[in-house]
């Protein structure tokens, strides 16, 4: 048991101490008094002594080293620790209105409840080792603590919740609901400064609801000293007392190994953003709530957005990929990322428009493009990169991470762009699509096929010409210097496309037909199977 828990259990009044860590030193409670302190086990390494103040000089010269010795301190009406000496080394001071002979009552009871904490300890254990997700360990320790809890990461995400929470508790049922700490339960316990107290005491602390008149337990989930989430208990079914708060740390520790094993931790602690795992699924109910668990993260609101599908290894795991999003995160700033499956899911704000048409495809290609860390970590570590289309309601990420999905199908790895983007492969990404035959049929003008046939058996560029006329509208000159021919010669071309296909290049209608067409084949690459004789007649 804590030497804090005890002095919780004995109902001190006050307490001083010399260092502050003293108070979580693990200890076992010896009641046989000092002078049996020598006789005491050797596997005990810390243990706890009662003591009368002024009774040892251990406690006024050089302290205490064989544990840690409790000092009941006897007070006045107007006096108070402040007005007694500091506390030596391995020395607590505790008053309490209690006489010297209660206390000592009080403190020869302790090793049975030690004894009952050390089994509810071991109960939690168990439940852990037997337990293969959040929720599964809440269910098994709510009954164990004895009070209703609910446990959150570093995204204020609810990972598990498991008790009987009290009737009438909107904003408990909004958190389960919505599967989020709404702003304003957090605000205030913020604003309150519980958090903060919970935080710079680094152990549970058990406050008041204000609105509510009930009472809560909040202890800080840590992993390797890193916050990632936090557990939260409802004083509901029985009061908690200072050892159901050292069961509450206990059973949060677990708690921390549990997030790191399952990476549910959040963004923050570099194991992905839970929320956009959320935006992804689709989980929000609406852009509001959206919005303001967008708002706790450090993707900035009210910006355009593009979403990646990132690609490496084939047959790479979430460990690899959780690794490749700490160094994307690394390169492009106030992003966010979440592993899905096998693609490292990730979206990155590209600034607000200051043009007045659209230039958010040019401003997320520049951001992409002259991020020399983030090409850096795609070439390095051989990964490509699909780029969704810009967007900006953040209730549309679900359907941007599909058309990057889609991309990743449509052009597959390439080994000479690591960065492919939706808007400049869209017609490749619908033919893709087109999964039957005749879905992909109706896609293409018949007119284009035929020239293309035709030149395939005659030798002919026609189709190159009519590209080029497409390519270069309004410029002969510049058409002709492409194909490499003389203006007559293309001329003569753009007349033969006219007489033998039925297209004419200089109706808009024909040149948005002859391009679309274009783009779609070479999606389709050798997919599309072509039947000559259904084009050309000898």
């Amino acid at each position: 048991m804590r030497v804090r828990t005890i002095i919780g259990m004995l109902e001190c009044s006050s307490h001083a101490v010399t260092d502050e860590g003293l108070l979580d030193r693990d200890v076992v409670v010896w009641t046989s008094g000092m002078s049996s302190v020598g006789s005491a086990p050797s596997e005990v390494s810390s243990i706890l002594v009662l003591a009368r103040f002024g009774e040892s000089a251990a406690q006024r010269d050089r302290g205490y080293e064989e544990g840690v010795l409790l000092v009941h301190v006897p007070l006045g009406d107007d006096e108070s620790l402040d007005d007694v000496c500091v506390p030596p080394h391995g020395v607590v001071y505790v008053t309490s209105e209690r006489s010297y002979h209660e206390f000592l009552d009080a403190f020869r009871r302790l090793p049975e409840q030690c004894a009952l904490l050390s089994l509810r300890r071991v109960r939690l254990h168990d439940a852990f080792l037997h337990s293969y997700d959040l929720q599964q360990f809440a269910d098994k320790a709510a009954p164990i603590i004895g009070n209703p809890l609910l446990i959150t990461n570093s995204d204020h995400r609810l990972l598990a919740n498991a008790g009987s929470i009290p009737e009438g508790r909107a904003d408990v049922e909004e958190v389960i609901e919505c599967g989020y700490l709404s702003d304003g339960v957090n605000a205030e316990l913020e604003s309150n400064g519980i958090i903060h107290d919970v935080r710079v005491s680094r152990h549970a602390v058990l406050t008041a609801s204000p609105r509510f008149g009930e009472r809560w337990a909040h202890s800080i989930v840590y992993v390797h000293q890193m916050e990632v989430g936090r557990l939260d208990v409802l004083e509901n079914e029985k009061p908690i007392t200072p050892t159901d708060l050292e069961l509450i740390d206990y059973a949060g520790s677990l708690v921390g190994v549990m997030v790191e094993r399952l990476g549910v931790a959040g963004e923050r602690v570099g194991a992905g953003s839970s929320v956009l795992r959320d935006l992804i699924s689709g989980t929000f109910l609406n852009e509001e709530t959206i919005r303001s668990q967008v708002a706790l993260t450090q993707l900035p609101l009210g910006e355009s957005y593009v979403m990646l599908a990132v690609v490496g290894q084939r047959g790479a795991g979430s460990d690899y990929y959780t690794r490749a999003g700490r160094l994307v995160s690394d390169a492009i700033h106030r992003c966010l990322w979440t592993v899905d499956g096998n693609v490292l899911a990730v979206i990155v704000p590209v600034s607000r428009s200051v043009a007045v048409g659209y230039d958010d495809y040019e401003r997320a290609r520049t951001l992409l493009m002259l991020n020399r860390r983030f090409r850096s970590v795609l070439e390095h570590n051989d990964m490509y990169a699909y780029v969704s289309e810009p967007f900006t309601a953040l209730s549309m990420t679900a359907g941007r991470f599909s058309q990057c999905m889609e991309l990743l199908d449509a052009v597959g790895e390439s080994q000479t762009r690591r960065i492919r983007y939706f808007w400049e492969d869209r017609f490749t990404v619908m033919a893709c699509s087109a999964k039957s035959f005749e879905k992909m049929d109706a896609l293409i003008d018949k007119r284009v096929i035929a020239m293309k046939v035709y030149d395939q058996r005659h030798g002919t560029k026609y189709l190159e010409t009519a590209i080029m006329s497409v390519s270069h509208p309004g410029s002969p000159a510049e058409a002709a210097d492409a194909l490499n021919v003389h203006r007559n010669t293309y001329f003569y071309r753009v007349n033969k496309v006219r007489e033998l296909f039925f297209l004419d290049l200089k109706d808009g209608d024909d040149r948005l037909a002859l391009a679309f067409t274009v783009r779609v084949l070479e999606g389709l690459g050798e997919r599309f199977f072509i039947d000559p004789n259904d084009y050309v007649t000898e």
